[in-house]
């Protein structure tokens, strides 16, 4: 096992990548999760929560291309570091949406910019830089670093809306997300060399695919935000307790992290599988969750197969870039992950109703079963 921890940090290239990543996880922390409930305590309703994230998400789509362009002309991390601009510009119109009065549709799209150009970029280097033989290590490592890292923030977060307020959270969170990009200045620039193919991109995938990929936008979607939401409006409206059951998830869901990595390297599609039918029996679950205590299990146990799917997912889909051409593949992936993102975001807006959006939920889930 420590053979194979040291080759995966020997890939130089990687390591100052896994720090920049591990230490904007924690700032990303402190207030992710905290954004709606802030929304909501400005007054906005539910659904004007979720056409932020609709028209956010709509612009990350309308921008793919671009980016990858940029990408090409400029370097991926370059374009990565252009991201932290959009962020911190979020954050401050975030935070003063009322007082400047600006629409959820602008501040909506600084998030999506911000979200392209990030996420884009991720995914380019990963594909490029990631090991074929240790992808799942890799994968398994990197999500546990920022785990690690993350795992303190909702609790930090909450206990700081409790005692001082969201501005002082807000700058926080940015200051770490500028010492962030320091070291993505060590990393080795990477440029891209491909033939735009518009046919590869979107007619020659396996219907499966698209299938699993649309699926992963809204079950990923309705986990990290829609879930969190729920919990907040219906069992735990004390920040400081809804802050330390998503740090308290964080660190159990750690244990079983690089040993999901390690297996996913042995047999990735029979663990995305398993944690397929697992993540689809935890949304059930989550439809019977009406107290805290049951909150905090299916919290539990449903990270812990989020970490068995998200893992072995990513590892196929980084391996079906380098077979079918990285560029092509990936702009594929963010295009119909973010179809999906787009439609569970409209749909909660038309019709916001959770019991729904779990038994949706638990049906995509099992998309991963064509993949």
């Amino acid at each position: 096992m420590f053979t194979e921890i040291k080759d995966i940090f020997s890939n130089k290239g990687m390591n100052h990548f896994y720090i920049s990543y591990s230490i904007r996880s924690f700032a990303l922390s402190l207030i992710t999760l905290f954004i709606p409930l802030y929304l909501l305590k400005l007054n906005y309703a539910i659904k004007e929560i979720f056409l932020f994230f609709a028209i956010g998400y709509l612009v990350h789509i309308l921008i793919l291309i671009p980016v990858v362009f940029l990408a090409k002309k400029i370097g991926i991390i370059k374009t990565m570091l252009t991201s932290i601009i959009f962020i911190i510009s979020f954050y401050f119109a975030l935070y003063n949406i009322q007082t400047y009065e600006l629409s959820i549709p602008f501040v909506a799209i600084l998030f999506g910019l911000n979200s392209s150009l990030f996420w884009t970029s991720y995914h380019l280097y990963i594909a490029n830089k990631g090991s074929s033989k240790n992808n799942g290590k890799e994968l398994g490592m990197l999500k546990n670093f920022s785990s690690i890292c993350s795992a303190l923030g909702p609790v930090i977060g909450g206990m700081l809306l409790f005692l001082i307020n969201f501005k002082f959270l807000f700058i926080i969170s940015s200051f770490l997300l500028l010492f962030s990009i320091y070291p993505l200045f060590k990393v080795n620039e990477i440029y891209l060399y491909y033939t735009f193919n518009f046919k590869k991109i979107f007619l020659t995938q396996k219907i499966g695919d698209y299938f699993a990929l649309i699926g992963f936008g809204i079950e990923n979607h309705a986990d990290e935000v829609m879930w969190p939401i729920f919990i907040f409006i219906s069992v735990i409206s004390s920040y400081q307790l809804f802050g330390f059951l998503f740090s308290f998830t964080f660190m159990i869901s750690i244990f079983f992290t690089y040993f999901i990595g390690y297996y996913t390297d042995k047999n990735k599609n029979k663990l995305l599988k398993i944690g397929a039918i697992l993540n689809s029996i935890n949304w059930i679950l989550r439809i019977f969750s009406k107290t805290t205590l049951t909150i905090f299990l299916v919290n539990i146990s449903a990270k812990i197969s989020d970490s068995i799917t998200n893992i072995s997912f990513d590892a196929i889909c980084y391996e079906k870039a380098r077979n079918q051409g990285i560029v092509n593949f990936i702009i594929f992936r963010e295009f119909f992950i973010l179809i999906g993102t787009v439609f569970v975001y409209s749909l909660m807006y038309f019709y916001p109703n959770f019991i729904m959006l779990f038994i949706i939920s638990a049906t995509v889930s099992l998309f991963y079963l064509f993949f």
